[in-house]
């Protein structure tokens, strides 16, 4: 009888174990294509990332997102990063150009950066300002947003892109390098409705260089209750500091400032989807 458990489980663990590996080989034949060529046609791409959110009050949305070196040293970095996304049946596009740099000891990154963001269904268009720091303990972002365009009727409803401004820090887990809690809060503005009192609170996994899980609740004054949402981002190219990362689950001690230097390709942090005022609500594509 244990002989023929043992059995029947061999005969369901194999095929799962073989159909990992074929995911495996299959996810590295795809990220060695990409990669070879980008090498070859774009020799400055440093980042594509693709990525989906599922939440529980609306549709799924999905980005894909791209990041280009213009020029830079070990220790400071100029790049572009461009993104393309579809929530709620709406497609943003988003363009823009950031600097970073380490300080002497290489265990702190800093810099700021500038988008331009626009709604393609709606003609709205929005600039954004944002600030960053970046360590092995703590991780600090600020937004700020200005709206260019005017109110518009989009599908009979007048609609107005909104200004706001958000502030993020995560820090990571005691121990766990690769885990981060991120705390947000975020404020929106417009003639048409005011978004209030936002907070968001996630748990942010990265067991590799390449793939991030992130779950988390958010509220604010336009939300009978918490909300809450499911991020999945996997990074097919390319090959660098960032992405080849050596994971390390458990470190001695709970918090140490070490070099952050292989960080100057992760993506800015912040909420590139138009928020807009709505005939007395609110529409909000919450991401980062």
């Amino acid at each position: 009888m244990r002989i023929y458990k043992y059995f029947i489980l061999a005969c369901v663990m194999s095929p799962m174990a073989y159909a990992g590996e074929a995911i495996n080989n299959v996810t590295s034949h795809v990220d060695s294509t990409i990669e070879s060529w980008a090498k070859q046609n774009i020799s400055n791409l440093r980042l594509i990332e693709v990525e989906t959110r599922i939440r529980n009050y609306s549709k799924t949305d999905y980005r894909i997102l791209g990041m280009t070196e213009l020029s830079g040293t070990n220790n400071e970095k100029y790049l572009s990063q461009f993104s393309f996304s579809s929530f709620d049946s709406t497609e943003t596009l988003n363009l823009g150009v950031v600097w970073r740099k380490l300080n002497v000891n290489q265990t702190l990154m800093y810099g700021y950066n500038a988008f331009y963001d626009h709604e393609i269904n709606s003609n709205h268009s929005r600039i954004g300002f944002g600030i960053e720091l970046k360590s092995s303990v703590y991780d600090v972002n600020f937004n700020m947003y200005h709206a260019l365009s005017d109110k518009k009727v989009v599908d009979g409803v007048t609609e107005e892109a909104a200004d706001g401004y958000d502030l993020e820090v995560g820090i990571y887990m005691p121990y766990m390098p690769w885990a981060k809690v991120y705390y947000k809060g975020y404020k929106w503005n417009s003639s048409i409705f005011d978004i209030k009192h936002g907070e968001v609170l996630s748990l942010h996994l990265q067991p590799t260089g390449r793939f991030t899980i992130e779950a988390g609740i958010h509220d604010d004054n336009t939300m009978s209750n918490d909300r809450e949402f499911i991020k999945l981002s996997y990074v097919v190219c390319c090959s660098n500091d960032t992405t080849n990362r050596k994971f390390v689950f458990m470190t001695p001690q709970a918090y140490s400032y070490t070099s952050v230097a292989d960080r100057f390709y992760e993506k800015v942090r912040r909420e590139n989807n138009i928020v807009k005022g709505i005939n007395g609500a609110a529409v909000i594509g919450r991401g980062t």
